[in-house]
């Protein structure tokens, strides 16, 4: 069975991998999913297996930026 994995490799870059390859990056998520699907309804047509396996980002990954919290203070 050929499983195609989608992921967030930063901010706005999506990958499409196989068998631990990136065959393919896209700006979004909505792009990189749609092309996984399609690669693997192109495998099912062609007599074989094929899945499709969507990893959300952890938060850890990606820099949170510059954050400042403001304490409210009542009035």
């Amino acid at each position: 069975m050929e499983c195609f994995e989608v992921g967030q490799e930063q901010e706005d870059c999506w990958s499409v991998s196989s068998k631990g390859r990136t065959l393919y990056f896209y700006s979004s998520e909505e792009e990189a999913r749609w092309a996984a699907l399609m690669l693997a309804s192109d495998m099912c047509q062609s007599g074989n297996q094929a899945s499709v396996v969507i990893t959300p980002p952890e938060l850890s990954h990606f820099p949170q930026g510059d954050h400042t919290t403001q304490q409210f203070t009542g009035m």
